[in-house]
């Protein structure tokens, strides 16, 4: 998701938010066009291999009417050495996710107005249970089920389909997915590699989350295992993510709640996202201040001392 209406210490920038992403990223040229502050910090990323970066700190990220100052990233090279996933990589030179969520505190992504929105003032926290939690790897993961079987789930806007789900879902669920999907197979990109897992495609399993349940038109089953999944069983997609409508971070109580789409287009089986969209700001937000507006066009303080040695992206 590209949020629009954004500056980088006062400089035009094309942010990509993914709310998969445990760190936020920005490539070598743009830490320099952006006279971001070096830090003498550094961390590792595991996405679909392992690379190095250095922190650097953006002295303030405007995006739509909010200003957050002191927003670290990590350069690196995020290029997966594959000519051929390597043509998007300027999509996603600067990419945002759940460090500077939880510095929002309170995050609801509206795909219908294709908006994202923050409160004026973060919630008190309330007592309620949670049902989000972060991941060893800054993933945001929450209490789902798909066909029934209860799971945990990473909220992933960075992965443009469906969604996929683990091998254990498949040796629990074999006979039903050899009986309603072909096998097939997957290539997904990332840091630092490519890979190709076999899979099913399964279509029109239901998805529960958030307190609602929607109907992805497909999503990949992976027959063979793939290490970034050991946290949890099921990544949701932004395509089942636009299927809810609207969805609610509240990073106080660390609880995910979702409401069902009356939009039509979230409702068709090849739905796209469109390709870009103007901003406006409301002039009179009450109680809530807009963050930016989001282009839903995928082709797809400083540092947190608690931040893992590893995060996901």
């Amino acid at each position: 998701m590209h949020l629009s209406d954004t500056k980088i210490n006062g400089v035009d920038a094309d942010v990509t938010f993914d709310t998969g992403a445990g760190v936020n990223i920005v490539s070598h040229e743009l830490a320099d066009k952006y006279n971001l502050i070096p830090l003498d910090a550094t961390n590792t990323v595991a996405g679909v291999g392992r690379r190095d970066g250095s922190y650097v700190i953006a002295k303030e990220l405007a995006i739509g009417n909010i200003t957050v100052s002191d927003v670290p990233f990590l350069v690196m090279d995020i290029s997966s050495n594959n000519a051929e996933a390597d043509q998007y990589i300027d999509a996603f030179n600067i990419i945002v996710g759940s460090e500077l969520m939880l510095r929002l505190k309170d995050v609801t992504i509206d795909f219908e107005k294709k908006e994202i929105i923050v409160p004026a003032e973060a919630p008190m926290r309330s007592g309620v249970r949670p049902n989000m939690y972060f991941s060893t790897q800054m993933n945001l993961l929450t209490k789902g089920s798909v066909l029934g079987n209860p799971m945990l789930m990473v909220i992933d806007s960075g992965d443009a389909s469906y969604g996929m789900l683990s091998r254990r879902f498949y040796d629990t669920n074999e006979s039903y997915v050899k009986a309603h999907a072909e096998q097939d197979s997957i290539r997904m990109a990332g840091i630092a590699g490519v890979v190709i897992s076999p899979c099913y495609k399964v279509p029109d399993m239901p998805l529960s989350m958030g307190g609602n349940v929607v109907l992805p038109n497909e999503m990949a089953v992976l027959t063979g295992e793939w290490q970034g999944m050991n946290d949890y069983e099921c990544t949701v997609g932004l395509k089942t993510l636009m299927l809810f409508g609207k969805v609610r971070f509240n990073l106080v109580d660390l609880v995910v709640s979702t409401e069902k789409s009356s939009c039509a287009f979230s409702a068709m089986p090849n739905m796209k996202a469109p390709a870009s969209l103007k901003v406006t700001k409301e002039k009179n937000p009450n109680a809530l201040q807009t963050l930016g507006f989001i282009a839903v066009g995928l082709g797809r303080s400083l540092i947190n001392p608690n931040a893992p040695s590893m995060p996901d992206l």
